[in-house]
């Protein structure tokens, strides 16, 4: 029995005793998971807490244990490390012994220190490696570290249990309580006591660097999404496909959006313009255009609006450019792309229309009044009211 009461564990060979740290790590692993993935503590200060040992102590102090598996108190036995006995003790046993380091001696307190330099060195090359492969997202990161923790503590527990039992590091409660507060208030040298203060610094700076961040939590970047959807033959929409070659005089529908992500209301503008390009003074330049359409939706916070209309080119030629021009309030008298809050366009041909192609669009609307005379007045108000629906999202009625 030690002087302070307690059974000495290198003697007593308890694998509670000898191990009882890492079943604390281990203990710790399972209770950051389970509050850090845990949806209900999600955003709290809760899974902060939870979080912050297991990246920033947890690896360093396994690696730790693992590259020092002896007790951090040298042993009484054998004489001291001198000139005339540069080896330092070995224990006379069939086996040479000498993992205790020749004296070298680890204390609690440069323990906790390295445990937590070597976590942040472990932790950001933990990233750097689901950055290449998986990326870096909450559960991968958290999986990742909680892994390594686990697989080197099992190294840790292999390499002290292949030391000599009174060589084994163990963790006595009272004596570890004293060894800090001897070697933290009692530093053996001006350098040791420094080095306590910068620990002592540290610490402080990290705990209320994460105290502000976690009290002030930074709102997302604000932006707003633009984009030009178009159906498919299932009739689904999709951002592909889009329509190429148009005709004067005749239509093709398409499907506009917008999302709010400004974290407050918006009002926008949208403006939907074709343009014929050209060369002048050397660079490209908008030689005509014309005004298609002009929308104003008025969004809430994450709110999404979309809306079907058709294109009806009069402008004729190769690569004309359909733009959309989407403001945050009202837009300039001469809208340009280099003024758009946001901007989508697409590539078309407008061919001129044919006589031959006139006289079958005249053919055709003429069918359409001859089959709703013949339908009667059930199909009249679907009509009137498609008519109105198609107004309304700017496309010609017939």
């Amino acid at each position: 029995m030690s002087e302070d009461g307690e059974v000495n564990a290198s003697n007593s060979g308890d694998p509670f005793r000898l191990s009882g740290d890492l079943l604390l790590v281990v203990l710790a692993v399972l209770i950051a998971d389970v509050v850090v993935l845990s949806s209900v503590a999600d955003g709290t200060i809760l899974q902060v807490l939870a979080g912050l040992p297991l990246a920033l102590f947890l690896p360093g102090y396994v690696a730790i244990a693992a590259l020092f598996p002896e007790n951090s108190k040298p042993s009484e036995e054998g004489p001291d490390i001198t000139a005339d006995n540069p080896a330092g003790p070995v224990r006379e046993t069939g086996k040479d012994h000498s993992s205790v380091r020749g004296g070298i001696s680890i204390s609690g307190l440069e323990r906790i220190a390295l445990a937590l330099g070597l976590s942040i060195a472990i932790t950001p090359l933990i990233g750097l490696g689901l950055d290449a492969t998986v990326g870096i997202r909450l559960v991968p990161v958290v999986l990742a570290i909680s892994g390594f923790v686990l697989f080197t503590a099992g190294i840790a527990v292999i390499r002290r249990w292949r030391l000599p039992a009174e060589e084994r590091f163990h963790m006595p409660i009272r004596q570890r309580r004293k060894e800090l507060y001897s070697s933290a208030l009692r530093p053996d040298s001006r350098t040791d006591a420094v080095l306590n203060i910068l620990v002592v610094v540290c610490l402080i700076l990290a705990a209320g660097g994460v105290s502000y961040v976690a009290s002030n939590p930074k709102d997302d970047e604000p932006f707003s999404s633009l984009y030009l959807l178009d159906r498919d033959a299932s009739g689904d929409l999709t951002a592909s496909g889009y329509p190429e070659n148009f005709t004067v005089g005749e239509s093709e529908s398409l499907v506009v959006g917008v999302e709010n992500h400004e974290n407050e209301p918006a009002q926008y503008t949208l403006v939907v313009e074709l343009q014929y390009l050209g060369a002048e003074s050397g660079s490209t330049r908008v030689l005509r255009e014309e005004t298609l359409h002009r929308f104003t939706p008025s969004l809430g916070v994450d709110e999404t609006w979309q809306r079907p209309h058709r294109i009806e080119p009069t402008l004729t030629g190769r690569q004309l450019r359909l733009t959309y021009l989407l403001y945050r309030g009202d837009p300039p008298s001469e809208p340009t792309i280099d003024t758009a809050y946001q901007e989508v366009h697409l590539r078309i041909n407008v061919a001129d229309h044919s006589p031959a192609n006139a006289s079958a669009r005249r053919d055709a609307k003429a069918n359409r009044a001859l089959d709703n005379r013949n339908i009667g007045v059930n199909t009249g108000p679907a009509s009137r009211n498609e008519s109105r629906s198609a107004h309304r999202v700017g496309a010609p009625s017939y």
